[in-house]
């Protein structure tokens, strides 16, 4: 139908300007509008007009010096906050390689899950919180081999990250991912404002 090849072709312009069709920008707030956080804020646009006075969109370079970016949390950077929740991840990673490792020494069956330190592991990865002072409350544990864990911890995450983490691999894959979730999204769009039900 006409509607079809209306937004088979919509789609593919869409392809062709890539990740340009939905991205976040910083822009200031007009003089008339009432202040928004620290005079700037953060819209999504599709398509949107160079004639914007008030439109800012960062080049490249801009945002690799760390200007043109508006958000931060508490005064950190994404990227700081980025790599926090890294060193989260690689903490959870150390506890279950850790916890595996007791596993593979386990030739019985079963036995490893009464071993204290899988034990103590699996319990803290249950009720304590993955952040900054998880590690620390490890190290200050009453029990004994729980301190030794958390030593065991600090080595094991430090080895991950450094020795076998694929970081290249972490940018390509999070823009494969942005990439597909825009045009998913782009396409999701598209059919909802311009396919028309078939009449033929």
């Amino acid at each position: 139908s006409t509607a079809s090849t209306v937004l088979m072709l919509l789609i593919a312009i869409g392809s062709m300007v890539g990740g340009y069709a939905l991205r976040a920008v910083s822009f200031p707030s007009p003089k008339s509008a009432p202040p928004v956080g620290r005079g700037a804020q953060w819209g999504m646009f599709a398509m949107g007009s160079s004639d914007d006075p008030y439109e800012k969109i960062p080049d490249a370079k801009d945002m690799e010096n760390g200007q043109g970016c508006s958000v931060s949390f508490n005064g950190k950077t994404p990227e700081r906050k980025a790599a926090e929740a890294m060193v989260n991840l690689f903490t959870f990673v150390a506890c279950r390689s850790i916890m595996n490792e007791i596993e593979g020494y386990d030739n019985e069956g079963g036995s490893a899950h009464g071993h204290p330190v899988w034990r103590g592991l699996q319990q803290a990865l249950a009720s304590r919180s993955m952040d900054g002072k998880f590690v620390d409350s490890l190290l200050n544990d009453e029990d004994p081999e729980m301190r030794q864990a958390a030593l065991r911890v600090m080595d094991v995450r430090a080895a991950f990250a450094e020795e076998v983490f694929n970081w290249d691999a972490v940018k390509d894959h999070a823009l494969e991912i942005m990439k597909e979730d825009n045009a998913d999204v782009l396409r999701k769009h598209l059919e909802r404002t311009v396919m028309t039900p078939d009449t033929d």
